[in-house]
């Protein structure tokens, strides 16, 4: 999975919808979010914060930026189960608020 989403719902309903107290990060809605970009994320350590992290996977043992080397999403089917996505699947999550995920399609030649 390799996908772009979309994210263009108004901040204050984000922050009302999950009951986000701390807005740490700057917010920046888009049509054409993809791998290797900030995007909003909700992370919860003691209250719910807004932050910004790079969109996509990054295994522990990786030393370069996956968008320069092709690995950036993993499928959801064995995210629990791959040594490379395991411990952070377990340990570190966060909701990426988005209104809709898509992925290009190639028709034809």
């Amino acid at each position: 999975m390799c996908g772009l989403f979309i994210l263009l719902t108004d901040l204050s309903l984000i922050t009302e919808s999950f009951n986000v107290q701390d807005v740490a990060c700057e917010y920046r809605p888009g049509s054409r979010i993809s791998p290797g970009q900030q995007v909003a994320a909700v992370i919860h350590d003691e209250k719910n914060r807004l932050v910004n992290f790079r969109w996509g996977l990054i295994p522990s043992w990786q030393r370069t930026h996956p968008w320069e080397t092709g690995c950036l999403m993993h499928g959801p089917e064995t995210l629990s189960e791959k040594p490379s996505f395991k411990n952070a699947f377990k340990k570190r999550r966060c909701l990426i608020i988005a209104d809709g995920f898509y992925e290009w399609q190639k028709l034809g030649r």
